[in-house]
C-alpha cells in the first residue's frame, strides 16, 4: 500500500490500512474566480517541479488525506496530514471525466466536516476509485 513514512508514524495501535488511493487533487468551489486560480497554479507547480499530490487512506478506524508537496520532482517540501473520524465523512462519489474522447479519467469525490469537498484524479483508474468507496462505505457503517 502506497503512503507516506508521516502517515505511517500516524497509525494507531490496531489500526490496519484497508485502502489507499493516491492521485492529483483539485477543487470544487462555485468561485469561477477561485477555480482559474487554482488552474494557474497547478500548472506553475508542475512546470517547476513541485506538484502536490494527494493520498486516502482508509483504515479500519478512520480516514487520513495526505497532501505532499515535492520541489523539483523529488525532494519533500511540505506535508498536510488530516485524520477524520468516521462520523466526520459527509459524503463520497465517483466522478467520469472523458477528454479528447480518447482519455479517460475517474475522480473520487469526498466532503469532510469542516473542509470543502475534494476531488481526486485517480491514478489507479475506476478500480482503485471503486476499492476506496467500498472501504469508506464500510468505515461509515461501524458508525451507524
Amino acid at each position: 500500500m502506497k503512503m507516506s513514512k508521516n502517515v505511517e508514524r500516524m497509525l494507531k495501535d490496531g489500526e490496519s490500512v484497508v485502502a489507499t488511493l493516491q492521485g492529483n487533487s483539485y477543487t470544487t468551489d462555485s468561485n469561477p474566480l477561485t477555480r482559474l486560480t487554482a488552474s494557474v497554479m497547478r500548472i506553475l507547480y508542475l512546470i517547476t517541479g513541485s506538484p502536490t499530490r494527494t493520498t486516502i487512506i482508509c483504515t479500519n478506524k478512520r480516514l487520513i488525506i495526505e497532501n505532499a508537496q515535492k520541489i523539483l520532482w523529488v525532494l519533500d517540501y511540505s506535508a498536510d496530514i488530516d485524520a477524520v473520524a468516521p462520523r466526520g465523512i459527509m459524503t463520497t462519489g465517483y466522478n467520469f471525466v472523458r477528454s479528447w474522447y480518447i482519455f479517460k479519467n475517474h475522480y473520487l469525490t469526498v466532503s469532510v466536516s469542516g473542509s470543502g469537498k475534494l476531488v481526486i484524479l485517480s491514478k489507479d483508474g475506476m478500480n482503485g476509485v471503486m476499492s476506496m468507496l467500498d472501504a469508506v462505505e464500510s468505515l461509515r457503517e461501524k458508525v451507524s
